[in-house]
């Protein structure tokens, strides 16, 4: 095969911002069609499959997040459970995680718990979330997580 014309780092990295902010953008979007919930889906894993190749492990983190938002959006409680999961595993393995970050990450498993029948769990990422949010020191990165997450105290 040979080599594209253009640099393949910038083209993955490109592609993963244009594909992550494509899909929040429809995570944010009201009474979405089910044309747009599969964009969505396709979206996240776009962004996820480009950071991969272009990010390091906060980008990783965050496009995990995202899926997790994503199918919890879409009402798919087990992907969104499955894609939690890794977000909480890469979650312990990075130092610069901020609290928006960490409010977002505990949140997006809350939800994946309630969908997937977990409710003892969803309780207890829920409270995760709280004492997270409780850190943000930015009024606007809070207004922001609860429009996202109204269940956030």
């Amino acid at each position: 095969m040979s080599a594209p014309p253009f640099e393949l780092s910038t083209a993955h990295r490109w592609f993963a911002i244009e594909c992550n902010n494509h899909a929040w953008d429809l995570v944010e979007t009201t009474n979405r069609t089910q044309g747009q919930l599969a964009d969505m889906l396709h979206a996240a894993h776009a962004a996820r499959f480009h950071w991969q190749r272009a990010g390091n492990a906060l980008n990783a983190f965050r496009a995990e997040t995202l899926l997790s938002i994503a199918y919890s959006t879409a009402g798919r409680g087990e992907p969104a459970l499955y894609h939690a999961r890794e977000t909480l595993s890469l979650m312990t393995s990075i130092d610069d995680l901020t609290p928006f970050d960490r409010t977002t990450a505990e949140a997006a498993a809350a939800r994946a718990c309630e969908l997937a029948g977990k409710a003892n769990q969803a309780k207890v990422h829920w409270a995760s979330a709280d004492d997270a949010l409780a850190q943000c020191a930015d009024a606007e990165d809070r207004d922001a997580l609860r429009k996202l997450f109204p269940e956030l105290q």
